[in-house]
């Protein structure tokens, strides 16, 4: 119970925010004095040290940074604290390679543990993602030590996953387990103490990672944000191919100008259920929007809707289902989400 608790909370205030960045517990705002950190020892020992940890992980690295700037994959990376840069990788299988980094502030730590999520595929460390979530880049800068990881294979092999069942086992939840676990090792060996709070903030395949990490290793964080989770995957993408099957046919695409008048109408018809009209709908599910009521009586425009588009937006709508048995196979698109469907309709054809 009290994990589902710590799981609603913290999906709720990403749900809010949906993937537009999010400050978890303040603790890591400059307002906040650092740590007084009385047993550290000098970054460079902890690859000394033969650290292992579950799953095979072991440190490969570590280097003291403090330039304020470092140079990774994703480019150099400016205004960072000074920090120890902990390099490591993980082979629970034969057949696995994951790689990751730790993170931790040299004189700036606020106590806490934050680590980043990876988006889509993955293949390669989230140094930073400007906008959206945050990436190592940005956590660090808020006084957490922070870690990212590649979840075991490199974005350059878009084969990666045929024939290798374990290294989808890896992408899908043990990669972020045993670099949480390794990255709280390193912290507790370098600080000599362990994070009072240890959080994952993220979105998308980041969201899913969260929730996997809650169901799977509930002990790794107190608390996540899983910001729109790509959540049941193999049904997701049903809904994928719905959707494009759907915008796909004949005259069916819908172009992205015409996205405010279904919008528009969409909220004329639904924002006040709740009581109060602001432009937003309080329970999609409770909407009962007919696209037909767009159907053009003339020719066609970006004020109206053709009769194939109209059968496509009930199709995004309703989501993808079971054609014998009429089952759900996964949710449609909710009504009053319209305006953010530009790259959903993108390079379709009309």
């Amino acid at each position: 119970m009290l994990n589902i608790f710590k799981l609603f909370i913290f999906g709720l205030t990403a749900f809010l925010i949906s993937c537009g960045g999010s400050n978890v517990d303040n603790a890591g705002s400059s307002a906040t004095p650092p740590v007084v950190l009385k047993n550290s020892i000098p970054c460079s020992d902890l690859a000394k040290l033969g650290l292992t940890f579950e799953g095979n992980t072991s440190i490969v690295s570590a280097t003291a940074v403090t330039g304020g700037s470092v140079v990774t994959s994703a480019g150099t990376l400016d205004k960072l604290p000074s920090f120890c840069q902990v390099v490591g990788v993980s082979k629970p299988t034969a057949d696995s390679n994951i790689n990751f980094e730790v993170w931790l502030p040299t004189d700036t730590w606020n106590g806490r543990f934050m680590s980043s999520g990876e988006g889509g595929y993955v293949g390669t460390l989230n140094y930073t993602r400007k906008g959206l979530d945050g990436g190592m880049d940005e956590i660090i800068r808020r006084g957490y030590v922070t870690a990212s990881t590649d979840t075991g294979h490199l974005a350059s092999d878009t084969f990666w996953a045929i024939g290798h069942p374990d290294r989808v086992v890896d992408y899908a939840h043990r990669a972020k387990h045993l670099v949480t676990v390794a990255a709280k090792g390193v912290i507790s060996a370098y600080y000599g103490k362990a994070p009072v709070k240890s959080y994952l903030n993220s979105c998308s395949n980041g969201g899913r990672q969260a929730l996997m990490q809650v169901q799977l290793y509930p002990k790794d964080f107190d608390g996540v944000v899983a910001g729109a989770p790509w959540n049941y995957q193999s049904h997701a993408a049903a809904g994928d191919i719905w959707t494009a099957q759907a915008l796909s046919e004949p005259g069916a695409g819908i172009p992205a100008a015409k996205l405010s008048t279904i919008s528009e109408a969409v909220l004329a018809m639904c924002d006040a259920k709740d009581g109060l009209v602001d432009g937003i709908i309080e329970d999609p599910r409770k909407c009962n929007f007919d696209p037909a009521v767009l159907q053009c009586k003339g020719a066609d425009s970006n004020t109206c809707l053709t009769s194939p588009q109209v059968t496509a937006l009930n199709k995004l709508y309703q989501g993808p289902k079971n054609p014998r048995t009429g089952e759900s196979i996964y949710s449609g698109w909710a009504q009053g989400s319209e305006k953010s469907w530009t790259n959903i309709v993108a390079n379709l054809p009309t």
